[in-house]
């Protein structure tokens, strides 16, 4: 099995980085029951590369979550504000 990280969720497909190369994957049902729900930014295991769908197996631990966006693993965060205009209140 081999690590990677999730960049994009669309329904039940999560795109992962590994590499230089980027799949479309799909998760074990196991992960759905026990109630574990994919972020971007997870850092997952992969298993079956060399089939069409890989399949998500594992989440690894998180550094951390924010709820809202629903991400993962933070490193930075930038804010961007007006100074002027609009007014900030």
């Amino acid at each position: 099995m081999k690590n990677g990280l999730v960049i994009k969720i669309e329904a039940n497909f999560y795109t992962v980085a590994m590499e230089m190369e980027t799949y479309l994957c799909s998760s074990r049902a196991n992960l759905k029951k026990a109630g574990e729900k994919i972020k971007v930014g997870d850092r997952v295991e992969l298993d079956c590369l060399e089939t069409e769908r890989p399949v998500i197996v594992n989440i690894l631990a998180r550094s951390n979550f924010l709820p809202k966006p629903a991400m993962a693993n933070i490193d930075h965060v930038l804010i961007m504000m007006s100074a002027k205009d609009p007014d900030f209140n």
